[in-house]
């Protein structure tokens, strides 16, 4: 038996979430609404493969599939790119 946490990604499209190493990989964002999920490989529902980050990627696939959709979404790791999680006020992950 498969569990939800362990569908395989690669039934998402491959660039439906982009993840963000460097603020400096949110400047091509220019006036689009972008969604940042702040993640953490300490808690496994957000990490890689999690329960959330499933759900995240869901929506990132879905909002894709529309046309006229001009939204984008990003993994961020909040420990890594702590400028992001300063910016935003993000304490607490997820």
């Amino acid at each position: 038996n498969i569990k939800p946490y362990e569908i395989p990604l690669l039934i998402m499209t491959a660039n439906a979430v982009q993840d963000v190493t460097n603020p400096s990989d949110l400047t091509r964002v220019n006036n689009k609404k972008s969604v940042l999920f702040f993640w953490a490989p300490w808690h496994q529902p957000s990490s890689p493969g999690g329960q959330m980050d499933l759900v995240f990627r869901t929506l990132a696939e879905t909002a894709s599939k529309q046309s006229s959709t001009d939204t984008l979404f990003f993994r961020v790791e909040a420990e890594v790119v702590n400028q992001l999680s300063r910016k935003y006020d993000v304490s607490i992950v997820p």
